[in-house]
């Protein structure tokens, strides 16, 4: 345990707070069991924090995130609390090879089949922090390492989030790390035709990263 501590990241700015970053396949170095539990616990926050205003995804589903790389998180030093979570969501659209399938998000598991699927947008969610360490920082800081990572595995591909319009600490965070508001209609632009409200009828904002779409200032 002591040398998967020091491969991780601390943070100089919380270093002082005891706590350990894992980012993409950092978690790989970690038992399936413990893995699993850190799903479980951010699905409880989720349910928690998020009430009817987040999905809710089983735990299982979060480990395939996990395993995938697609995941940052926050525990404590023990690497057994989680302190927070996020996630990217890839979104796609089938190739010319499947035509008559439609678009839109497709799991983990499917994004294998390469060549049959072109990512067009990622989708930073999930952003869930306990809440004795909230107003620490922690959102932003996950957010902007999300941002990071979607940039490692999906380079040039917009980054976005949808966030409820009464989850205002999600709000703050994505307005403070310089992320854009935009229209539906923008963003399906973005998106190349994704509608990401599709089916989500709770009023929401999408937000973009301008620094994963040029041009977002003058669109």
């Amino acid at each position: 345990m002591e040398s998967l501590q020091q491969s991780i990241l601390i943070s100089p700015d919380f270093s002082r707070l005891g706590y350990l970053f894992l980012k993409g396949y950092d978690v790989d170095n970690l038992s399936q069991d413990h893995q699993l539990n850190l799903a479980k616990q951010a699905v409880f926050l989720m349910e928690k924090l998020g009430g009817e205003h987040m999905f809710h995804p089983p735990a299982e589903k979060i480990l395939k995130f996990m395993q995938a790389g697609h995941t940052a998180i926050i525990t404590d030093h023990s690497l057994r609390q989680l302190w927070g979570f996020i996630k990217l969501d890839p979104w796609f659209k089938p190739s010319a090879n499947i035509p008559g399938e439609g678009i839109g998000n497709i799991t983990i598991d499917d994004v294998t089949r390469a060549g049959l699927y072109f990512p067009v947008g990622v989708e930073v969610g999930s952003l869930v922090v306990v809440p004795q360490h909230q107003n620490k920082g922690f959102g932003k800081f996950l957010a902007k390492e999300a941002s990071s990572l979607s940039e490692e595995i999906y380079p040039g591909i917009p980054r976005i989030a949808v966030v409820t319009n009464d989850n205002l600490s999600s709000l703050h965070v994505f307005t403070k790390i310089g992320w854009i508001g935009v229209s539906p209609e923008e963003a399906k632009y973005i998106m190349q035709g994704v509608d990401v409200l599709e089916g989500w009828t709770p009023p929401s904002t999408i937000f973009v990263d301008p620094l994963s779409f040029p041009g977002l200032h003058n669109y």
